[in-house]
């Protein structure tokens, strides 16, 4: 539930945001999955990409889809998987 006047939009890009619109004010929000490795990212966002363009509106085509999962592929080929799952392994208190 929201508060009066605002509104809830979906943005899907490398990490899910989700904004919140009222009036002049925009509030992001960052959900960020560590715990899901980038080929599965790249493999959801394949199985899902009319649903993103149709109905989610997080892409306006697939071009746009396509050079999302080339930005996600490369952040795999610089980044370290222990890395990504120290924010993990924090969060949890290990």
């Amino acid at each position: 539930m929201l508060f009066v006047g605002y509104k809830c939009c979906f943005v899907f890009w490398l990490f899910c945001h989700k904004i919140l619109k009222h009036e002049k004010s925009e509030i992001w929000g960052i959900q960020y999955h560590p715990e899901i490795k980038y080929e599965k990212m790249i493999e959801l966002i394949k199985f899902r990409k009319d649903r993103l363009i149709n109905q989610r509106k997080a892409f306006k085509s697939y071009d746009e889809i396509d050079h999302h999962i080339s930005l996600i592929k490369n952040e795999l080929s610089k980044s370290e998987i222990n890395h990504r799952m120290i924010e993990l392994k924090n969060w949890l208190g290990s």
